[in-house]
């Protein structure tokens, strides 16, 4: 009996020790799998920085279609996280989030020196800022698709730049900055001191003009005594010298035999190197060159040449205001209310400008293209959200019968008669109906690219037959390779 009692009660402990060493041994594979995690996170966050440009096709690829290899060091599901977390999210300050999860891994690791909930408010911290800081400087840059900033840091900038301003909205980034600094990073306030007075003192020295270079230029340089040096006259006597009328030699005046005659030096008259030449034989004014009298019975073709096309996509007030409603109410079903909605029809878009009310956040409007795009019937509808410089959101609606633009509309426009453009291309109309008249001279490098049936053709053709309705041959070369 006795040895009976002596096992049970030593049972219990050994279940605790097993639970006990199961638990740490959990604990241990978890964060040993986060660094990991981590790690792969990071290599596919700089290949998708790399290679991310390469692999954007496949988001467009339907179910059922061939595999494709993807380009991106972590395959698919490294692509699909980079564009989540770099397009989508917080752009190159996505790069803290693999920090974050290491911390959260070698805390599971119980790494003593390694202090969790601290460096996680830091790296945290620093997502966001450098995320709304990059989104802030480069605007609605397409690099990494959304910009270096992501989709959050176009969404900060705009929205701050809507409500402070772009000078308003850099000083509370730049606040925001060094209070990370400080407190975060505990940088020394003297350190940020330091180059704040340097870069003040230089300002003050430029425009108080200290510091600068003093050039006196004179007509008349004398030499003699009259110039005004220090002598020891002018300084005070020590209680240990003897007062003296003796000078140094180095300021004594030269002796009367020595004297010079005085030389004007910069005020004496130069004669010049090359001596112009007789004004009989100067050419007389020239015209200005015209390169067009080398050909001149060239003539320009005329419009009659171009193919004239009847206006069969024309948009009706009912459905302008049907797409309106349509558009009120699935916003309505969402909670989202709106001030006013205005609509501008364009030949193949119409644009309905939102303004919502104070408090709604632009990005559940755009959370809605799918829902709006069923609602109205549509192949797909684009949310601008915001529309720079109107503070609206737009929603593009494809008309349902588009407009033919007709390239002899085009060229017989005034924008495009009265332009004053070197090489003036005529490529649409905008969503106003106006023409949309764009300088060659001021793209160096012009790519047109997009899938079959998507205009390129007509893109190239638009641009060879605005050049040659404007442009004289003897003013223009053009060469067209295909490769």
């Amino acid at each position: 009996m006795g040895k009976q009692k002596k096992g049970n009660g030593s049972s219990p402990r050994k279940k605790s020790s097993v639970a006990g060493g199961s638990g740490e041994n959990t604990r241990f594979i978890a964060g040993l799998v986060l660094l990991v995690f981590a790690l792969y996170l990071l290599v596919v966050f700089i290949s998708y920085v790399m290679t991310g440009k390469a692999d954007q096709s496949t988001l467009t690829i339907e179910p059922g279609e061939s595999p494709i290899t993807y380009e991106n060091w972590g395959g698919k599901i490294g692509f699909k996280l980079g564009h989540y977390f770099i397009f989508s999210g917080f752009g190159l300050g996505s790069f803290f989030l693999p920090l974050i999860i290491g911390a959260f891994g070698l805390a599971l690791l119980k790494v003593k020196y390694f202090r969790l909930w601290k460096n996680v408010f830091r790296f945290f911290l620093a997502t966001v800022l450098v995320s709304a800081i990059l989104g802030y400087l480069a605007g609605h840059s397409t690099f990494l698709g959304a910009g270096p900033g992501g989709e959050f840091g176009q969404m900060v900038g705009s929205y701050l730049n809507g409500i402070l301003g772009k000078v308003g909205t850099g000083a509370v980034l730049l606040v925001l900055t060094v209070a990370y600094l400080i407190f975060a990073l505990h940088v020394s306030p003297q350190t940020i001191r330091k180059p704040i007075a340097s870069v003040t003192k230089a300002g003050v020295s430029v425009l108080t003009g200290e510091g600068r270079r003093k050039d006196v230029v004179t007509d008349d340089v004398t030499i003699g005594p009259e110039e005004n040096y220090p002598t020891a006259e002018d300084e005070p006597l020590r209680a240990d010298e003897e007062e003296t009328d003796e000078v140094d030699d180095f300021y004594k005046p030269p002796a009367a035999a020595e004297e010079r005659p005085i030389v004007n030096v910069i005020g004496r008259e130069r004669r010049p190197v090359v001596e112009e030449l007789p004004e009989e034989d100067t050419p007389s004014d020239l015209p200005p060159f015209d390169p067009r009298l080398s050909l001149p019975r060239y003539k320009f073709p005329t419009l009659a040449l171009l193919r004239d096309y009847r206006n069969t996509g024309t948009t009706t007030n009912d459905e302008v205001n049907a797409n309106k409603e349509i558009i009120l109410k699935t916003l309505a079903d969402h909670k989202i209310t709106i001030k006013q909605i205005s609509a501008t029809v364009g030949p193949t878009v119409t644009l309905y400008e939102v303004v919502p009310d104070r408090g709604v956040k632009i990005h559940r409007i755009k959370s809605l293209d799918n829902d709006i795009a069923l609602s109205l019937s549509a192949l797909g509808i684009r949310i601008i959200a915001p529309i720079p410089g109107r503070g609206t959101v737009g929603i593009e609606v494809p008309n349902k019968k588009a407009e033919i633009v007709s390239m002899k509309g085009l060229l017989s426009s005034r924008e495009f008669t009265d332009s004053k453009q070197e090489l003036p291309l005529a490529l649409g109309r905008t969503i106003t109906n106006d023409p949309f008249i764009i300088d060659l001279t001021k793209m160096p490098h012009l790519l047109v690219a997009g899938a079959t049936g998507q205009g390129k053709s007509v893109g190239l053709n638009a641009i060879i037959t605005s050049l040659l309705y404007k442009k004289h041959p003897s003013e223009l070369k053009l060469v067209l390779i295909d490769p």
